[in-house]
């Protein structure tokens, strides 16, 4: 069951920190403008976690921004590249993400966790030629999500973020923004329903179409669970809902074996819905 407050935050962002400070290359954290250094003991790491979240938390749909210094050295046996997609190393494990979005311009991880919690993880990186010389392990033995045919991984992360920060704009009651994103992800399932199941199955040049009818039309919106008599909330939600019940039949579609993912955007759903309107 989730729950979001800022007990679970305290806990949840201690637990990170304590991820973070493990490794060689980490020297210190920034959130908010707290400065949280590498030497602290977990009694400290405990009293800074609860300070930062007391500076980050508004309500249930807060999210926390990490700023987190690393020192790598230029002799460094893989690329600034390589060592950026490696958040799992902080973490952040695949199996534990709903969905993430690197930006590169700003080195940043957006990422929303299967448990509703949500960070901005910015790198700051610096080399030194003193810093410690390591090699990244390689990445763990748990299950791989399976690969699907001409969809890039990087897609479906995006989808399940986009989701979520759909809903983000809903609960705090920008409806432009939270219809725009809506539209983005239905548009998105176009695209998805668009594509080839395979390289020799492109889509040849016709002149006239074949009628073909959108996926998420085929999802009545009114099935939405989560709704409200505000006017326009439940026709943005059920937006949402048909946007993000379409992407999992369309993905499973491809890759039978891909688990499905908007139950765990539904139980995040369902704690935003019952905090608000309970």
């Amino acid at each position: 069951m989730i729950e979001i407050n800022r007990e679970t935050m305290r806990e949840e962002l201690l637990q990170r920190l304590i991820s973070i400070f493990s490794l060689p290359e980490t020297r210190f954290a920034v959130i908010k403008r707290l400065y949280i250094p590498k030497a602290s003991d977990r009694e400290a790491l405990k009293d800074l976690a609860a300070q930062a979240v007391e500076r980050c938390y508004h309500d249930f749909v807060s999210d926390i921004d990490i700023h987190v210094h690393v020192v790598l050295s230029p002799q460094s046996p893989f690329s600034r590249e390589e060592y950026l997609r490696r958040i799992d190393r902080f973490g952040f494990r695949e199996q534990e993400c709903l969905g993430v979005i690197f930006a590169k311009e700003t080195d940043t991880w957006r990422i929303i966790l299967k448990n509703g919690m949500r960070y901005d993880f910015i790198f700051e990186l610096t080399f030194d030629s003193q810093a410690e010389v390591f090699s990244l392990p390689p990445l763990s033995d748990e299950p791989r999500l399976p690969e699907v045919p001409l969809w890039p991984t990087e897609n479906i992360s995006r989808f399940w973020f986009e989701s979520s920060y759909a809903l983000t704009r809903l609960y705090r009651d920008h409806y432009l923004q939270a219809d725009q994103q809506a539209n983005v992800l239905l548009n998105e399932t176009l695209t998805l329903q668009n594509t080839p199941l395979c390289r020799h199955g492109a889509i040849p040049f016709r002149r006239h179409g074949s009628r073909e009818v959108p996926a998420y039309t085929l999802v009545d919106p009114d099935s939405c669970p989560f709704r409200s008599d505000t006017p326009g909330f439940s026709m943005i939600a059920g937006k949402v809902y048909a946007a993000t019940v379409t992407y999992d039949r369309l993905i499973t579609q491809r890759t039978p074996s891909y688990p499905e993912r908007r139950q765990d955007l539904f139980a995040i759903w369902n704690f935003y819905h019952s905090t608000l309107y309970r």
